[in-house]
């Protein structure tokens, strides 16, 4: 995983680079802990900080970062220094014209909406099932043919994006 560490979130004196957090999970204390559970979230959100902390899931160690919320605390599972790799070189910035970045702002602009958690699937992992029970049921795996799409005229990919785009609203 390449990533870059520009990008961060500072909570308190703690500052975790963004590319380091893997899941997000709420946590709630088991029976006889409301106490002392609310008292630590109360404690680190007056206070702005957070806890690091480590523990062992199924068969590997985790790195934890316990963060506090109005509701409860949040459990960012992280990844260890030694499983983070230096992005191998940074994003170019690139000289734009007004035109092509007020165009570009449009075609963000048109595709906003709210966000619906249940339209997105893992459909790489709905795909393997497929081919694992075909395989199972005797059927031939065979490897899908690529197709390459060069996009020459980026003014005119924004255009037809944009035009998608507002047909879809």
């Amino acid at each position: 995983m390449a990533v870059s560490r520009r990008g961060a979130i500072s909570f308190g004196m703690v500052h975790i680079p963004v590319g380091l957090y893997t899941a997000t999970q709420d946590n709630v204390p088991e029976q006889g802990g409301d106490k002392a559970f609310e008292l630590l979230r109360r404690a680190m959100k007056d206070e702005n900080k957070i806890a690091v902390a480590k523990t062992v899931m199924g068969t590997k160690g985790k790195l934890l970062a316990l963060i506090p919320t109005d509701n409860g605390i949040l459990i960012e599972t992280l990844f260890f220094a030694d499983e983070v790799k230096e992005a191998p070189k940074e994003a170019e910035h690139t000289e734009v014209n007004e035109s092509e970045l007020q165009m570009a702002k449009t075609l963000v602009n048109a595709m906003v909406k709210e966000f619906e958690p249940e339209q997105y699937k893992d459909e790489y992992r709905e795909k393997l099932w497929e081919i694992i029970n075909g395989k199972i049921q005797g059927n031939e795996v065979t490897a899908p043919t690529e197709t390459v799409n060069n996009v020459i005229d980026l003014m005119e990919a924004l255009k037809q994006s944009i035009s998608k785009a507002g047909a879809a609203q």
